[in-house]
């Protein structure tokens, strides 16, 4: 085994894993352990982070991982994390915990409701210099936090996100990095610092911490968190990343234009850019990368992992019984599907809607403009019609990426779950009109934090790391389906249109809507 591991510290929305690779990018090892963030039944949409039992969780799942392997711990160089973004961990001046928070915790739907009513200007002014809106930001969640639990509030001191969080447990240095912070919305995405002085419009005070570039030296592993972990204190931590900035990373979409497509729960198609520059229509999502000098368009289909998972327990429990797994499942789905004509006989999936940053909302879930003819009209022309509808989401997200930044997307990378099915593959090509490349690596997001330690550590240079991502297939697009979805397209969107405007009049449910819209 090398004498030069690295090791990635992945925390997702419902696990923590630990994985070791080598300097070749080589996954050897891996640990992992479900997680649960805290909701409290008095408290609707919350979704709070446990900082005290998820400590115990990353330690024990990293001493578990040194030892159940064998693994000399000063054979451990360097060390990244990466975490789901937009979760963050307030602190009191000596640095204990307060509050945490996931990133899927919607409790601050009144405080959303009331900055939108009240300070109706204040979140295009945000927008213009973090690239956010309130949906997914700190603002309204800090406000919660002063009008429910204001003693508390009044010793915060500082807080930062939730790879940093795990980055100060194993170092005691309290610092940030700009991937993830800038999904706060209290993040400067232009200079890359924290912009926290518009909280003082809601008495509220807090200090910022130290901004360093991911890839970068923070520091070593502690004696405390030596102890806990079993890491060396010789072992270097490098700053990380958010989850999708890294999985970038772990894609080689490290240069200018350069563009992946991340599917999963959510659907992230991310844009590289080495220029800042917000839309002035203030629709797309502005980041900074996981690389200096580089920031991201981000466009994200919501609900789409729920709506597959919904829609197989639904109209396909008795194979899934049956097969045993849903890998096997899928594919006797797809074998199911491959005649299937591109458009599902004009079957039109209204589910997952394109992204506008400041009205977050979806449509109540509809099947619609199909006929009572079973042997067209099925759960399988269902089913592809709700592949479809993803594809001319992200279509439509490409093309907004495209107007703005005046540059054509000319292929993808696709990774996630998503990428496992080849229909779905073909699909995403076909509709984009572009080569969708998937890449072998399936852990894309620990990867990414894997190269970010070897750059941080000078194991691996960048253009090592590049050399690094293989491909395991190439996607080409069937041109004449390229344009039945180009034509299908606009349909669907007024479609979508009449039925958004149902959920809007209350007289149907959103599958999904933001805090306040």
């Amino acid at each position: 085994m090398s004498k030069e591991l690295l090791l990635a510290l992945d925390g997702g929305s419902s696990s923590f894993r630990a994985i070791i690779f080598d300097r070749n990018g080589n996954q050897l090892f891996i640990n992992q352990r479900e997680w649960h963030h805290l909701h409290d039944p008095e408290i609707p949409g919350s979704m709070g982070f446990d900082f005290k039992e998820n400590w115990e969780l990353i330690s024990s799942c990293i001493n578990e991982l040194i030892i159940s392997n064998n693994i000399n711990p000063e054979d451990i160089i360097g060390l990244s994390t990466t975490t789901m973004r937009e979760g963050f961990v307030l602190y009191d001046e000596s640095g204990e915990e307060l509050i945490g928070f996931a990133n899927v915790d919607s409790r601050s739907i009144e405080e959303s409701s009331f900055l939108k009513k009240n300070y109706p200007d204040l979140e295009s002014e945000l927008y213009k210099s973090t690239g956010e809106s309130y949906a997914l930001g700190a603002l309204p969640r800090l406000l919660w936090v002063k009008n429910n639990l204001p003693d508390l509030m009044d010793k915060g001191y500082c807080f930062n996100m939730l790879n940093d969080w795990i980055s100060y447990k194993l170092t005691g240095i309290l610092a940030s990095e700009p991937s993830n912070s800038s999904t706060s919305g209290l993040f400067n995405i232009h200079s890359r610092t924290w912009e926290l002085e518009k909280l003082e419009i809601f008495d509220i005070t807090l200090n910022s911490v130290p901004v360093i570039e991911s890839g970068s030296l923070l520091g070593f592993v502690s004696k405390e968190a030596s102890e806990k972990t079993g890491l060396s204190t010789n072992t270097s931590v490098i700053m990380g990343g958010g989850d999708v900035q890294l999985g970038c990373v772990g894609l080689g979409i490290l240069e200018n234009n350069e563009t992946a497509l991340i599917g999963g729960t959510f659907w992230q198609l991310a844009h590289n850019t080495d220029t800042v520059s917000v839309d002035p229509n203030q629709s797309i999502r502005f980041n900074c990368h996981a690389l200096p000098n580089m920031w991201q368009h981000e466009l994200i289909a919501w609900q789409v992992g729920n709506s597959i998972d919904w829609f197989l327990e639904a109209f396909f429990s008795s194979e899934l019984l049956e097969l045993k797994s849903k890998n096997a499942l899928y594919t006797f789905i797809n074998e199911n599907i491959v005649d299937i004509p591109p458009g599902s006989y004009g079957t039109l999936a209204l589910f997952s809607n394109t992204m506008n940053m400041m009205t977050l909302k979806n449509c109540a879930p509809t099947f619609t403009n199909f006929q009572l003819d079973s042997t067209k009209y099925n759960r399988f022309s269902f089913y592809k019609a709700l592949m479809e509808s993803v594809a001319l989401v992200v279509l439509q997200h490409k093309q907004k990426i495209e107007q703005f930044s005046n540059e054509p997307i000319k292929e993808l990378v696709f990774a996630g779950g998503a990428s496992n099915n080849s229909i779905w593959c073909q699909i995403i090509s076909d509709a984009l009109g572009i080569p969708v490349k998937v890449p072998k690596v399936k852990e894309a997001t620990a990867f990414g934090a894997a190269l970010t330690a070897g750059i941080g550590t000078q194991l691996i240079n960048k253009e090592k790391a590049a050399k690094l991502i293989q491909f395991e297939k190439i996607y080409y697009p069937n041109f004449e389906n390229t344009q039945i979805y180009k034509n299908l397209v606009g349909k669907w969107r007024v479609a979508y249109e009449a039925q958004l405007s149902l959920a809007d009049n209350g007289i149907t449910d959103s599958m999904w809507r933001a805090p306040g819209i």
